[in-house]
């Protein structure tokens, strides 16, 4: 509706209607403001149920039977696009009416702001009885036409890829169902054939692995898509269908092609047929949706890899730095850095010197066959299930229970009964590769 500014505005107007018309991809209308003496008197607004190819079209489908079903004519009609036949429609509705009735196609001035009014009118009822769903089947509908796709491209899926001057080098994959983000759908990947920035060659490798696991029944990569779009343009795209020939697949390929300030521009075929989609914002809305959502995705994968492989070739090639004292470390000081900047003191007071195993005090003694001999510290009757020291050996003897004693050390195991000895041996069998033999008591 008009406000105090915009009567002003009207007061040039003595009888005048001015033409709104909106075209969303699911449906179409118009609005009408009836202006007289300066005042608005009135407003209409008609919704269809069907889109129109454009303003222009819509309009030439309802003005004329607008004011030839009415007796009462205005003297101006202002139109935001011009009409098919407009002088043969202005003769007609002069010589019914009895004076002059004019059509207008205004584009500066107050006149042209009042068109600006009727417009927002129009869209706004459009948009109050349109749903989301309406909304996006419509702008589906807008790409399959403008594309010629076999069906309505449902789900779609993009790719991108991401490196660093040829380092780290990943792929992304997203998945848009009915226009909507399906996050718990999307790949990453990471390029192993690739040397160098070769981003064809990361891209043929992507799409091989992902159509391979579809054809050997993986469900993480089923169904197949209805359009592919490839962030890259036409080479691209070029790529992709040449991978779904050697898989034996059938899917729509198209590229996204960017200007000079990175942003969308158009759609290409592999073939390099441009596809214009600034002229429909929703589905241009759509396609820029899709782009930035796999750059972004793609982007944040290989900063996530480009961030691994920086602490790892810095800290895991340091001897005797494992995953345990790499994670203390960085948990302590931070970032590699300030690990690299610390003094060997305040290094060692979080992941303390690894103690070497002290020498052998002397050699145990032999038996006749050359045996060594493993003689426990205990002499009691019972020798207790624990640790004993004997020598370098160092065994741990615990009682089993059939009544036989188990022993076990870094460089020996065996078994022994109790004699009469108590824990006296006459031989031992050492033990490599972790086998086991039996050791006879003396």
């Amino acid at each position: 509706v008009l406000t105090k500014d915009q009567n002003v505005i009207a007061g040039i107007c003595a009888d005048t209607d001015v033409w709104g018309a909106y075209t969303s991809p699911a449906r179409s209308g118009c609005a009408i403001l009836h202006i007289e003496g300066g005042d608005l008197l009135g407003r209409q607004t008609e919704v269809f149920p069907t889109a129109a190819d454009s303003d222009g079209a819509l309009l030439s489908a309802v003005v004329p039977q607008y004011y030839l079903s009415r007796s009462v004519l205005p003297r101006e009609i202002l139109l935001p696009a011009p009409l098919e036949d407009a002088d043969a429609l202005s003769a007609l509705l002069t010589e019914r009416a009895g004076y002059a009735v004019t059509l207008r196609v205004p584009q500066r001035g107050q006149r042209r702001a009042l068109l600006d009014i009727a417009h927002r009118n129009a869209r706004e009822e459009v948009e109050r009885v349109t749903d989301a769903a309406q909304r996006i089947n419509g702008t589906l509908r807008l790409l399959q036409e403008t594309a010629q796709l076999p069906a309505l491209p449902r789900r779609m899926e993009s790719y991108d890829i991401s490196h660093t001057g040829g380092s780290d080098q990943v792929g992304g994959m997203v998945v848009f169902q009915d226009g909507k983000p399906l996050r718990s759908a999307y790949r990453r990947f990471r390029i192993e054939s690739c040397q160098g920035a070769d981003d064809y060659g990361a891209m043929r490798e992507v799409l091989t692995r992902r159509f391979r696991r579809y054809l050997e029944g993986d469900e993480k990569f089923a169904p197949l898509p209805e359009l592919l779009l490839m962030d890259g343009g036409q080479e691209h795209a070029r790529v992709a269908e040449q991978v779904l020939a050697e898989c034996g697949l059938d899917v729509p390929v198209l590229g996204m092609v960017k200007d000079d300030r990175h942003r969308t521009r158009a759609l290409v075929t592999a073939r390099g047929q441009e596809l214009g989609i600034r002229q429909t914002p929703a589905l241009f809305a759509l396609i820029g949706t899709v782009q930035e959502e796999v750059h972004r995705f793609a982007i944040a994968y290989h900063h996530q890899r480009h961030a691994k492989s920086a602490k790892r070739s810095q800290l895991d090639n340091v001897p005797g730095i494992g995953e345990a004292r790499k994670k203390r470390l960085l948990q302590h000081f931070g970032p590699v850095a300030a690990v690299k900047a610390a003094t060997v003191e305040e290094l060692s007071a979080v992941v303390p010197p690894r103690r070497r195993p002290s020498p052998l005090r002397q050699a145990p003694p032999l038996t006749s066959a050359g045996q060594p001999v493993l003689i426990p510290s205990h002499k009691n009757k019972h020798p207790p299930a624990k640790r004993v020291d004997a020598y370098s050996l160092q065994p741990r003897i615990r009682r089993t229970a059939a009544g036989r004693f188990s022993i076990s050390t870094r460089g020996a195991l065996g078994q022994y009964s109790p004699s009469s000895d108590h824990g006296r041996f006459s031989s031992v069998v050492t033990v490599t590769r972790c086998t086991c033999r039996s050791i006879t008591p003396g």
